[in-house]
């Protein structure tokens, strides 16, 4: 039973291996087919996207003036990791390639703006990036979740969103609350 057991699992895993190279192929033969490049450029962003919270998320672990921002910080780089843990691993079992954790320049602009914030100033300015972050991400999300050609991606993004979407409604309040300090 156990050599039976042993032998699919040694099978599956060749299918998957065979898989993910013949998907490989397709991209390099076919670069501009417009489905499995957008498919790509969503799981990039998403990456980028997750990767840019986790880093404010630790900013905000340290430089935090309340404990709620400490504590959305930890949610962030928490669910964030947990995230692109999932689309790395579903990206390379799918074939995508060239997938990269490097924040966008922007991501970074944003970031250096946070390290100059203190205090209370921080807790307001990341809210604010929050929020700001999180309508952009679950935008990109939903677009996947409707559009997106790869079924296993496409189903991933639908996973995802709700999460994302609670994010963004405690960033939101979060934002409200922040307010309120001085």
């Amino acid at each position: 039973m156990k050599k039976v057991i042993l032998a699919a699992v040694v099978m599956i895993c060749c299918c998957s291996v065979l898989w993910a190279q013949s998907r490989n192929d397709q991209m390099k033969k076919n670069p501009n087919n417009a489905d499995v490049q957008k498919d790509n450029d969503f799981a990039q962003k998403a990456l980028q996207a997750g990767q840019s919270e986790v880093n404010m998320g630790q900013l905000a672990q340290s430089r935090g003036s309340s404990q709620e921002v400490r504590d959305f910080g930890m949610m962030m780089v928490n669910d964030h990791k947990k995230a692109n843990d999932q689309l790395r691993e579903l990206t390379q079992q799918r074939g995508y390639s060239n997938l990269s954790l490097k924040v966008t320049d922007m991501a970074q602009k944003d970031y250096d703006q946070l390290m100059k914030a203190s205090g209370t100033e921080f807790d307001k300015a990341f809210a604010n990036q929050m929020v700001k972050d999180h309508e952009q991400v679950v935008d990109l999300f939903r677009k996947q979740a409707e559009n997106g050609k790869d079924e296993e991606l496409k189903n991933w993004a639908a996973q995802t969103l709700p999460t994302l979407e609670k994010h963004l409604g405690h960033a939101k309040r979060l934002q409200e609350s922040v307010k309120k300090h001085r």
